[in-house]
């Protein structure tokens, strides 16, 4: 079984023309997606940041080193 691929040059290529939104729905876009990649980036740094602490301090607690009061 082959596959058929045409080719692609560079002339062909620069020829393509590639559909662009107007510049106001991008600028709505970022204004909406931008807090949301913020927060994830955010949660990601919380995620990492408790995942050490219970890798600490889990041990702690199995060997009486400290108490949950």
């Amino acid at each position: 079984i082959g596959s058929v691929q045409a080719k692609l040059s560079k002339t062909n290529f620069k020829k393509i023309e590639i559909p662009m939104p107007p510049i106001e729905l991008i600028k709505e876009y970022n204004s909406v997606i931008i807090p949301v990649l913020d927060k994830i980036e955010q949660n990601e740094a919380n995620n990492r940041i408790l995942s050490e602490t219970l890798k600490t301090s889990t041990p702690k607690l199995l060997s009486g080193q400290l108490e949950v009061v």
